[in-house]
């Protein structure tokens, strides 16, 4: 009958993430701020929606991947364990996960150019947006609010 007329669906094959992405990781799991940022354009950026955007190598070289992977003495914070960063595809696309402990503590869309990162968008201070990733991912994550913590000076 008419059964033999209807094309099977296949699921369409798990997009294959860039090579840049893969060594993005390790670099990142290693702490080698030197190789991490090696894999960057000069005029990469990183953005965290609705708090602040950081540009060029440098910059993010000594403020947002290093106090990512290292902490940040002046806003009090310290990883309770050494971050780890994760490629995982959400709806057809690459993004990293990074993870401190047991949990998400970052979802991050990446922009590639040329074989290397042009572009991060960190979501960390995005709550309805990690959970959506999370959840959907099917991964423990942590929630961290809207805005980072800072110290207020009398």
């Amino acid at each position: 009958g008419r059964h033999k007329l209807v094309e099977p669906r296949t699921e369409a094959p798990e997009p294959v993430a860039p090579r840049v992405l893969s060594e993005f990781c390790a670099a990142f799991d290693a702490g080698d701020l030197s190789r991490l940022t090696g894999l960057l354009l000069d005029s990469a950026s990183l953005e965290f929606p609705g708090v602040r955007i950081e540009s060029g190598v440098e910059m993010l070289r000594r403020s947002a991947l290093h106090n990512t992977i290292f902490g940040c003495e002046e806003a009090g914070y310290r990883p309770e364990s050494p971050p780890r960063s994760e490629v995982r595809n959400y709806r057809g696309e690459p993004l990293l996960l990074w993870w401190i402990g047991d949990a998400v503590d970052a979802v991050v869309r990446v922009e590639i150019m040329d074989d290397r990162i042009s572009r991060l968008c960190n979501y960390r201070h995005s709550p309805e947006a990690t959970r959506e990733v999370c959840d959907e991912l099917g991964v423990p994550f942590r929630i961290h609010g809207y805005r980072p913590h800072s110290r207020i000076s009398a």
